[in-house]
């Protein structure tokens, strides 16, 4: 099954991808939520609108840790048209392996990143019809609202990072073959597991100091 080949390949690419990845950090935070929740058509171009921080919270954020409550408060000064963007978990080692992948992968740049944690990440999460605190699956999301979820998210993105006469072959034959639910369902499992496979960072994960255009802050 092509879907668990993939990540095979993540698994055998670890080592070498942990040693030459160093990582930026965003704030800390206590504690995450993950919930399970199906994926929703949603046809809304999406943009992220211009909001500001109180000053109340920036005085708070020096004194204490900071939460997802509280970082979903920091908000993008300038509207931001999205198109593309790979949501992941910014403090799951394994996912964060993925995404080294995908940057060397990607040679056209046809993919920019945030962490579901992040304040761009939660509001594309909202826009998309989902709670802003579920982190439970990667998403890829498409500026005409498209978006995709689970083991559709890593077939999408396998079709579109590869040469195309080689990947959308694959892509479509494991969408053909293996059925949706099952799909989803190794997805979960994979899921559910993933701080016991690789473990968790203390903190988030938000951008690449060689990739620094590739991520959305």
């Amino acid at each position: 099954m092509y879907f668990l080949q993939l990540y095979t390949l993540i698994a055998l690419q670890i080592q070498s991808c942990r040693r030459s990845v160093q990582a930026f950090s965003c704030h800390p935070f206590e504690s995450l939520t993950t919930r399970q929740l199906g994926s929703r058509d949603y046809t809304a171009p999406l943009f992220l609108g211009t909001t500001t921080t109180s000053s109340a919270n920036t005085a708070s954020s020096a004194t204490t840790t900071t939460t997802i409550s509280q970082y979903a408060k920091t908000r993008v000064e300038k509207p931001v048209v999205t198109d593309n963007v790979i949501l992941y978990d910014g403090i799951c080692n394994f996912c964060n392996t993925w995404v080294d992948i995908l940057l060397r992968l990607d040679r056209q740049a046809k993919f920019r990143f945030a962490p579901l944690q992040s304040s761009i990440g939660q509001e594309l999460l909202v826009q998309i019809g989902k709670d802003a605190d579920d982190i439970s699956s990667v998403v890829l999301v498409k500026q005409d609202g498209r978006f995709f979820d689970k083991s559709a998210c890593v077939l999408q993105v396998l079709e579109e990072v590869g040469p195309r006469p080689l990947t959308q072959p694959l892509a479509n034959m494991a969408r053909t073959l293996i059925q949706r639910d099952i799909r989803d369902g190794l997805y979960d499992r994979v899921a559910e597991n993933r701080y016991n496979l690789m473990g968790k960072r203390e903190e988030c994960r938000c951008s690449d100091p060689r990739f620094a255009d590739r991520f959305l802050l």
